[in-house]
């Protein structure tokens, strides 16, 4: 009967902590989430540039200048 009881103790305080460490995963892939822009800056101040792009704050504010980087703006396809 005691063997029983200590293991039901045991695996609701396991039960707790995978919860815990669940939650915490979630907390942190939230946070991942949220920032998905790096801040960079130039001579003019601080931009938000994504994180999955190469490119840094200048080339943000030229698309904010200029129309550049459209779809009709490729490479010709080769013949």
């Amino acid at each position: 009967m005691y063997r029983c009881l200590s293991s039901l103790r045991r695996a609701a305080h396991y039960r707790k902590q995978l919860s815990a460490l669940a939650l915490q995963s979630l907390t942190v892939k939230r946070g991942r989430m949220a920032s998905s822009y790096r801040i960079e800056s130039d001579t003019f101040g601080e931009l938000k540039v994504p994180n999955d792009k190469y490119y840094g704050a200048q080339t943000v504010r030229s698309t904010m200048n200029f129309k550049i980087g459209d779809v009709t703006e490729r490479m010709p396809v080769r013949m």
